[in-house]
């Protein structure tokens, strides 16, 4: 049987290459030293405004953040503004409900152990109220 030939290498390509991409340096070369003339403010050129699009290329690093950052952000929208003393009435109804649920768990684990009979603890509860 006849194989399938491959096809004629292409030797030399890399080295066209490389010489087409020096005939562009000494090109870009000869353009940047005819206009070393210019002026300085041709040099210093401002970059475009930046916005927020994350699909177009700027010339902007990917964590910048220009003056309007900040601009919309709302701090403390939804806070209500409480005196001092509804607060702290509040926290004081807050801990006897807590302290309540830790005398109540406790007394069950004592009756459970055996450490005070039932009788006593309805009789403390009742002297309590």
């Amino acid at each position: 049987g006849t194989r399938a030939s491959a096809p004629p290498r292409r030797e030399g390509g890399a080295r066209r290459a490389r010489e087409r991409r020096a005939k562009m340096s000494l090109s870009e070369e000869v353009r940047t030293r005819s206009s070393s003339v210019a002026s300085t403010s041709d040099l210093e050129e401002t970059p475009p405004k930046w916005e927020r699009i994350l699909y177009r290329r700027q010339p902007y690093p990917d964590n910048h953040t220009d003056d309007s950052f900040l601009e919309r952000v709302v701090v403390n929208g939804r806070v209500i503004p409480r005196s001092l003393s509804a607060a702290t009435s509040v926290a004081r109804v807050v801990s006897a409900q807590l302290a309540c649920a830790v005398l109540a768990s406790v007394a069950v684990a004592h009756v459970h152990a055996g450490r005070v009979a039932p009788a006593r603890v309805l009789a403390a509860n009742v002297a309590s109220t």
